[in-house]
């Protein structure tokens, strides 16, 4: 990168960014629920989509040669698509818990309704 103010800048950028998706990405490998999980992702997403950015610019700036920098800009961007798809695929499968419980709660409840009919004394 030039030793430059806007170069200087954009390392200052690029690099807590670039390194919080790696961290992110780890504390939501190690999530106490699906719902953190999902959060945590959506971290990882922003922050790869702010390095995929900042990439970006460097080749728009013509800051570096493009062959240097367009194999960065497709893995950021192969990795972004990434956390997408497994966001997605995460907040399903939280639906679908979510769709079951309530259903076994109605369950419970019309169960527990039958058992009151049942056992309640009518005059």
């Amino acid at each position: 990168m030039l030793k430059t103010y806007l170069g200087n800048h954009i390392k200052g950028q690029l690099i807590p960014c670039g390194t919080s998706v790696a961290a992110n990405y780890r504390a939501a490998c190690i999530a106490h629920s699906k719902a953190a999980f999902t959060a945590k992702l959506s971290i990882v997403i922003e922050e790869a989509d702010e390095s995929e950015f900042w990439i970006q610019f460097i080749i728009d700036e013509e800051l570096k040669p493009n062959h240097l920098v367009e194999p960065l800009l497709k893995e950021a961007n192969e990795l972004a698509l990434i956390f997408i798809i497994s966001r997605k695929t995460a907040q399903r499968k939280l639906l679908i818990m979510i769709e079951s419980s309530i259903k076994n709660h109605k369950s419970t409840i019309e169960y527990v309704r039958n058992i009151y009919r049942r056992t309640t004394i009518r005059i």
